[in-house]
């Protein structure tokens, strides 16, 4: 299937470039949610099937995470000595695609998934934070 293409004049020579979203994703629309690409309404549907069989439970569409960093200020020097004052800031959210609880055994366990199609440098990072801060992997589908 062809996509429309957009002509826009640059220094007298016609650019053409493809119209639509940047990786090529085509939003869809399933159960009243819109989804940004076909693979991500896909895989919601796989999930509404493990639902119904009782394979998952609890499932949630863009769950949104607070990445948090640790800041340091040092308070007045009292007596030579120096007191460290630590809070945390929200420096950056990090949004899934989806969050479940997935049967294993006898127990349930949480599970972040993000359906992925182009792994851009802004998401690895915020992975990487994601994994770090809270603990659970991130799975990608």
């Amino acid at each position: 299937m062809s996509r429309p293409l957009a002509g826009r004049v640059v220094r007298g020579r016609v650019v053409i470039r493809p119209s639509g979203h940047k990786y090529s994703a085509v939003r869809c629309t399933l159960d009243g949610h819109t989804f940004p690409s076909k693979h991500e309404a896909e895989r919601y549907a796989q999930l509404q099937l493990l639902a119904k069989a009782g394979r998952i439970r609890e499932l949630q569409l863009q769950p949104s995470f607070r990445l948090v960093a640790a800041v340091t200020a040092f308070a007045d020097v009292v007596a030579g000595l120096e007191a460290a004052v630590t809070a945390s800031k929200v420096v950056a959210t990090y949004r899934a695609d989806f969050m479940y609880q997935e049967r294993d055994r006898d127990r349930w366990r949480v599970v972040v998934e993000d359906a992925k199609g182009v792994r851009t440098p802004l998401y690895r990072l915020k992975k990487r934070w994601f994994e770090a801060q809270y603990g659970v992997s991130i799975r990608e589908v």
